[in-house]
């Protein structure tokens, strides 16, 4: 007999032993049940983790992966915590090596990647094995979908100061610059700036318009509208105001920065939400730097 989860909605041993066909329907079932934190509670991802190199069907794996970011954006940390195990590192890291692999498999990998570092930093030290990867994959540059959720992972790593120095050594500036230079919003050009403003301390090239892309995002991560517009995209405004500063700290910067931060940073200051007070912290620290002489 099956080993019910929980709710009685997903077979263990169907994972494990399943065919394609039955790895389907029990997965299908989860969607439609959308009892997702069930799911993680009960210990499912293991078994999925296990599932999506046994299969053989295509989409059978797409599948499993659509589950795996379900989980992972819709959970407590904890999903963030058993997906981003070095298992999953290792199955990202073969489909991202194999160029045959489909892309939108990879594609989808890359977005539950992004969900795992986005909400919890404890995965940092794992998921960030997957960087050259990453790298090489905007590099070859295959699908601008699979660029765009690529340097949103980077973009959400590049939060975590403590990883500044690696990132820089695994060369993530000169594809990120590539990406801006674009001005291509449909390559997640407004992470790749966020990216660039937390990683490099230095003069920027072409400031002029990473601050543009800047303002426009942290005026919207601000106002809780997505960006680019209908996009459905939403930027975490204390995570653009921590970018921001981090571009402030360059004198040739703030005097570009100012005009617009002076109509910014006051709505910043009044917002009031679960992360105001991060976001208070680093609009602060964005008043301060700017008052800074150049």
């Amino acid at each position: 007999n099956a080993e019910y989860m929980g709710i009685g909605m997903l077979p263990t041993d169907v994972l494990s032993r399943g065919s394609d066909e039955q790895v389907q329907h029990a997965l299908i079932h989860l969607l439609e049940s959308k009892a997702y934190q069930t799911a993680v509670d009960c210990g499912v991802i293991p078994h999925l983790l296990d599932a999506i190199k046994r299969v053989q069907l295509l989409n059978t794996k797409f599948l499993i992966s659509r589950v795996l970011t379900r989980l992972a954006s819709r959970c407590d940390d904890k999903a963030s915590e058993q997906i981003g195990v070095p298992a999953f590192v290792e199955i990202v890291a073969m489909y991202l090596l194999d160029e045959k692999s489909d892309v939108w498999l990879r594609d989808m990998l890359m977005v539950c990647s992004t969900h795992v570092v986005a909400k919890t930093s404890q995965t940092h030290e794992q998921m960030i094995q997957l960087v050259p990867l990453v790298v090489r994959t905007i590099n070859r540059f295959e699908s601008a979908q699979l660029v765009a959720d690529c340097v949103r992972f980077l973009n959400h790593l590049s939060i975590n100061d403590e990883l500044t120095v690696r990132l820089i050594e695994y060369g993530i500036l000169e594809p990120l610059f590539r990406v801006v230079r674009t001005q291509d919003l449909n390559l997640a050009c407004t992470s790749a700036a966020c990216a660039i403003a937390n990683t490099c301390r230095e003069e920027l090239p072409q400031y002029e318009h990473l601050a543009a892309l800047l303002m426009d995002v942290f005026a919207s991560a601000i106002e809780k509208k997505d960006f680019p517009p209908n996009s459905n995209v939403y930027y975490t405004d204390w995570k653009v105001a921590k970018s921001v500063a981090n571009m402030c700290r360059v004198s040739s910067h703030r005097a570009h920065l100012r005009s617009s931060l002076s109509r910014l940073l006051p709505a910043a200051l009044n917002q009031s939400s679960e992360t105001s007070a991060l976001l208070h912290k680093h609009s602060l620290k964005i008043l301060w730097l700017l008052s800074t002489p150049d």
